[in-house]
């Protein structure tokens, strides 16, 4: 029910031990044609995505870089004018819009050792920023969410041919940030922080028994606001979580 095209391409390259991706895709779309095959006015988008990673696999370590783009244009439908059936051929968004841009880097990496143990950390981070534009040029709505986060892991080697061991910890510190005259999200700030630990016991072939111990705390302190249209509290608050499973 839309008229729509799509492009997309691709690259790689890999060479001994490394290895090299692009991909890039950008997609558009007309206003969208309703069950009464009138058009719905400003329901036109446009998305443009690029990724590319780089990559390296030795006999003791191995690693990936990765970094993508997002931005997206999707216009926003009022009820007044919801309907048309003349339609308009145009694809670039009128007023009222929205635009998202979203950057993404992350980096993935493995270290096996002598004795059979290994390492593997991962960390990444992601800003987004998300704008509305009501009546002209300058954005009501302009708001920033950028998310840093980690996972690692450390696996034991076999221990007497029956016991192995896995143990790490888990993260992310998150800001959000408005600077338009609206606001949907207050300005506030997450930190989440994790460890645990997961043991095995392989008593035959097959079968084996399992536990595992997990601590978990968040922080999350948000600011306040005065708005005349909407009125948010400050507020702080703290969460702290213990689990234990067991099982065979």
């Amino acid at each position: 029910n839309t008229n729509g095209w799509r492009n997309k391409g691709a690259f790689k390259l890999s060479k001994e031990r490394f290895h090299w991706n692009l991909f890039d895709v950008y997609t558009t779309h007309k206003d969208y044609r309703d069950g009464n095959n009138n058009f719905v006015s400003n329901s036109r988008f446009h998305t443009g995505d690029f990724k590319t990673a780089l990559g390296y696999t030795g006999n003791r370590f191995i690693s990936s870089l990765k970094y993508g783009f997002l931005n997206e244009e999707y216009g926003l439908t009022e009820t007044d004018d919801a309907n048309d059936s003349n339609g308009d051929s145009k694809r670039q968004p009128e007023l009222p819009y929205q635009n998202l841009t979203t950057h993404l880097i992350s980096s993935e990496n493995t270290v096996f050792f002598s004795n059979e143990s290994k390492l593997k950390v991962d960390v990444g981070t992601i800003f987004n920023n998300r704008k509305e534009f009501e009546d002209g040029d300058v954005a009501a709505l302009d708001m920033n969410l950028g998310t840093i986060s980690y996972n690692a892991k450390w696996y034991s080697p076999k221990i007497q041919e029956r016991w192995s061991l896995i143990a790490g910890s888990q993260g992310m510190y998150q800001t959000n940030t408005n600077h338009g005259e609206e606001m949907l999200i207050p300005n506030a700030t997450t930190a989440d922080i994790g460890v645990f630990t997961v043991s095995n016991y392989y008593y035959s072939e097959k079968s084996y028994w399992q536990a595992g111990l997990r601590v978990d705390e968040r922080h999350i302190n948000g600011n306040g606001s005065t708005d005349e249209k909407a009125f948010i509290p400050a507020f702080s608050k703290s969460y702290f979580a213990f689990n234990f499973s067991t099982g065979l």
